[in-house]
């Protein structure tokens, strides 16, 4: 009885599957694979491009103005724009950042910590890292561009076990001497095989995660009285000592007297299940309301993390971040030597035509 040669069946379907989606799929990939390499990097990005972010010089907690400062002073100066949340509050090597709500989109509002200077308004998208954030999840398309991105996160998922199926076993020829690109594009490409898969799946699911989530909700101006703010430095130091240390990821601000004032608390030292803590506050009394801590048994919290941590490389120190950041100059090098591959097979097969 003949033994059924699976992957001889397989070959075809695979490589035809393998060939078109990396034909049609090719730029994308490139794009969202090298935004991705820079956006691991992001902290450098905004010290070196985006001058009004990070501070010169640290400064000092006595030295620093209080965040309801900032806050009632951007409300009246702005009152067409909603203060919806403040970037790392509390941060000494930082100037305040918040960010709004407005009939034209998102803004960013940037003030001097210490002198209370205003150093720049802009659309939210204008900022480096923002740039690349938006150019990576949707390609400047909104709605759009996250579902071609979600799609682009399954290509590479469909395109690295066709692979598998293609070139089987070869790969074990990765000590021969002379490679021609397709050794390097098989080779490479097992290599990276498992970070291909790990960042393209969690990608998948954080995409799924936006186009699930209602967006749709028309503007409408905060209705939320700015003048009986509760002292957002005291519900920070709440928040960091319910949370047992770590550093304030970021500060949602009510859109009404009904909302909670929501604090994010980001432990780098915690497993990849239980980075993030959310508080929620009073948004007049600063009374202490609902507390999600990463190390309770909220599934879904501890999903979110770990998908979050996975796909950004948020442990395992700056070795982790250098293996996240070559993996995706790896995925740009595999996409254009697969179209390269094509390309040289259709010009031989030209020639050969000719030929004849």
């Amino acid at each position: 009885m003949l033994r059924l040669n699976i992957r001889g069946r397989l070959f075809k379907p695979a490589w035809l599957i393998h060939k078109w989606i990396g034909i049609i799929f090719c730029i994308p990939v490139i794009i969202i694979a090298f935004t991705g390499s820079l956006l691991v990097h992001y902290n450098w990005i905004e010290t070196e491009f985006d001058q009004h972010i990070f501070r010169e010089k640290k400064a000092q907690n006595y030295e620093i103005n209080s965040l309801n400062h900032f806050i009632t002073r951007a409300a009246n100066d702005y009152p067409n724009l909603n203060p919806k949340y403040i970037e790392v509050p509390g941060a000494l090597d930082r100037n305040v950042v918040i960010n709004f709500q407005s009939e034209n989109g998102p803004w960013t509002l940037i003030y001097d910590s210490v002198t209370g200077e205003k150093l720049t308004l802009r659309e939210q998208n204008k900022g480096p890292r923002r740039w690349l954030v938006n150019l990576h999840a949707n390609l400047f398309m909104g709605h759009n561009g996250e579902l071609l991105v979600g799609i682009t996160s399954l290509i590479l998922l469909i395109a690295s076990f066709t692979g598998i199926v293609i070139y089987g076993k070869s790969w074990l020829r990765i000590t021969r001497k002379k490679w021609t690109i397709k050794d390097g594009h098989r080779h490479i490409g097992f290599i990276n095989i498992i970070m291909i898969l790990l960042i393209s799946f969690t990608g998948l699911l954080l995409t799924l995660g936006h186009l699930l989530k209602d967006d749709s909700k028309p503007y409408k101006k905060s209705e939320y009285n700015w003048s009986q703010l509760p002292s957002l430095e005291k519900l920070l130091e709440k928040a960091l000592k319910e949370s047992n240390g770590g550093i304030a990821d970021y500060m949602v601000l009510p859109s009404n007297n009904n909302d909670p004032i929501q604090i994010i608390i980001f432990h780098r030292n915690r497993s990849w299940s239980e980075k993030y803590d959310h508080f929620e506050f009073d948004s007049t009394s600063g009374e202490l309301k609902n507390s999600h801590l990463g190390t309770g048994d909220d599934f879904l919290m501890k999903l979110n993390s770990l998908v979050g941590a996975l796909h950004f490389g948020h442990q395992g120190g700056p070795l982790m971040k250098w293996i996240y950041f070559f993996s995706g100059l790896i995925q740009v090098w595999l996409a254009y030597s697969g179209f390269n591959i094509w390309k040289n097979r259709r010009k031989i097969k030209s020639q050969s035509t000719n030929n004849l």
